[in-house]
């Protein structure tokens, strides 16, 4: 067998890569992913993901009892802080089919007067769809209370008073729980106070 100049038979010298070896033709042993290799298949892995999420069906199509569930979620710990920041009286008013914020003011002498209130567009309010799916309902010191619908709220003169009181102290009174129903619905989400949060987000089985 050819010796080489090193003393290492030439078929042996000629398998280990040399300067002159075109990169693609060199073994790829002990070779690492480059940083894009690794960011494409991050990529990959998030598109894939993002596919399996959409096609998952909670009940048939968007969940809105679940998405309402948590946007009132949200705005009731807003209201909290709302009231906290600006020392102010803030309310939450509830029918069947609806929900909105209101303040209250000092009216003309010793009189007060509750107003719509939405944060500068933080607060707003939200009417369900005629004849949909989705409905409140509201218990208050663990008594349920008889809602009205929005429109024989506004066919009532009675001036209009918030169910719940969001004090400038960060309290909530009464105790109450709000429910977000939803008919033929196989659970209810609880809106209420715990011993560590003055409004938390539950979900319960009928």
């Amino acid at each position: 067998m050819p010796i080489s100049a090193t003393g290492t038979p030439e078929t042996a010298a000629h398998s280990v890569a040399s300067p002159v070896m075109p990169a693609y033709l060199r073994p790829a042993l002990g070779r690492g992913f480059t940083l894009i290799e690794i960011l494409v298949v991050m990529v990959i892995i998030g598109v894939l993901g993002s596919v399996a999420v959409t096609r998952v069906n909670f009940g048939g199509g968007r969940d809105q009892q679940r998405d309402h569930a948590r946007r009132l979620h949200v705005m009731l710990q807003l209201a909290v802080d709302e009231a906290l920041l600006n020392n102010a009286t803030l309310g939450l008013l509830v029918t069947t089919d609806s929900y909105r914020f209101l303040q209250r003011q000092k009216a003309d002498g010793d009189d007060w007067s509750w107003v719509d209130y939405d944060a500068d567009g933080k607060l707003q309010g939200t009417r369900f769809e005629d004849d949909g799916e989705l409905f409140l309902d509201l218990e208050l010191e663990a008594q349920q209370v008889a809602l009205n619908t929005l429109a024989e709220l506004e066919a009532d003169d009675e001036p209009v008073v918030p169910h719940i009181w969001f004090l400038p102290d960060g309290e909530l009174l009464p105790q109450y729980r709000l429910i977000v129903n939803a008919r033929e619905s196989e659970r209810l989400f609880y809106l209420e106070p715990t011993p560590l949060e003055p409004v938390s987000l539950s979900t319960v089985a009928r």
